[in-house]
């Protein structure tokens, strides 16, 4: 069974017992929580759309760890005025893993 979940302003395809990245929660690691904002719920021709979520479906994740991604850099660059900036950025995030997928 699969399911599409919105974890904030983001859409992710899941299945138990995958992972996925989502911006920093301020959840414990080891901690669990349901998902409600169940887009679409399914498996095979058995496939359930909501509009625009389902009501009876719940996605049960697991935080596993916080993190934070690769640095980015930014470098502006303006020529022939002696003007140049280096800025950085890494973005947290928290790895969650789905643990149960339930309708009812």
């Amino acid at each position: 069974m699969y399911a599409i979940i919105r974890e904030r302003n983001r859409q992710h395809r899941v299945t138990e017992g995958t992972q996925i990245v989502v911006d920093k929660l301020g959840a414990e690691v080891g901690s669990r929580f349901e998902i409600a904002d169940v887009l679409l719920a399914g498996e095979g021709d058995d496939v359930a759309v909501g509009t625009p979520k389902l009501a009876n479906v719940r996605v049960t994740a697991e935080v596993v760890s916080h993190g934070r991604a690769p640095k980015v850099r930014v470098f502006h660059f303006r020529r022939r005025k002696d003007s140049r900036t280096l800025k950085g950025y890494r973005r947290p995030y928290t790895l969650l893993k789905i643990v149960a997928i339930t309708k009812g």
